[in-house]
């Protein structure tokens, strides 16, 4: 196995060990001793490619945000649907992907709410490209149906992302907890309301409330 190859999978062991121990502690608390020790890592090998726990979390930060960003461009709206019938189908694949990274979405909400500037402002490269791809699908969405659209591709992406960090993060916490409790009737069922929500909220965004 060539060097690099052996790099690239030490970072992917190191980095998924430590998304699913700052997803469990919480990155403020999380320790790398016990990272180390819990997971089979050697100190020796974690410092050789992370100087400090925050170059720690920025790599795992990086690699969430890589999954994201594969999952959204891979989705291709369906040009005989309509714009809420291709948001649905988009939205739901969003809530199935922290269905299955759950400790992804806990990371990703820490992030949401970091105070620490020096931290945040490091992260801001991952921030842009997620948001910059997110914008690009929605309104390629948007733009699928050959709809006339009234308002500006601005403000439309700007209300539709107020709703994704405002209810679907928000709520996705419920889903996941379900999960991790094992009660699979209750997530389900949280995870139905939560699609729900967001059918109900595209519906006024895009016919108004007296419709």
């Amino acid at each position: 196995m060539k060097q690099e190859e052996k790099n690239r999978r030490s970072r992917e062991c190191i980095e998924e060990a430590a998304i699913r121990s700052f997803a469990r502690q919480g990155p403020d608390n999380a320790n790398l001793n016990q990272l180390c020790r819990e997971n089979g890592i050697s100190k020796g090998k974690l410092y050789h490619y992370y100087a400090s726990k925050d170059d720690l979390l920025v790599a795992c930060v990086q690699r969430i945000v890589d999954r994201l960003v594969a999952g959204i461009c891979a989705f291709s709206p369906d040009p005989e649907q309509g714009i809420a019938a291709n948001l649905h189908v988009y939205y739901k694949e969003r809530i199935d992907f922290w269905c299955d990274d759950p400790e992804a979405l806990s990371l990703i909400w820490y992030c949401l709410h970091l105070t620490n500037e020096a931290l945040r402002s490091r992260l801001t490269e991952q921030r842009h490209r997620f948001n910059a791809c997110m914008k690009d699908k929605t309104l390629e969405i948007i733009h699928t149906a050959h709809e006339r659209v009234n308002v500006s591709d601005e403000e439309l992406y700007s209300t539709m992302r107020v709703m994704y960090n405002h209810l679907l993060i928000k709520y996705m916490h419920r889903v996941v907890d379900l999960k991790a409790e094992g009660d699979t009737a209750g997530m389900e069922r949280e995870r139905q309301e939560l699609l729900h929500r967001y059918d109900r909220f595209i519906q006024m965004l895009l016919y108004g409330i007296l419709a």
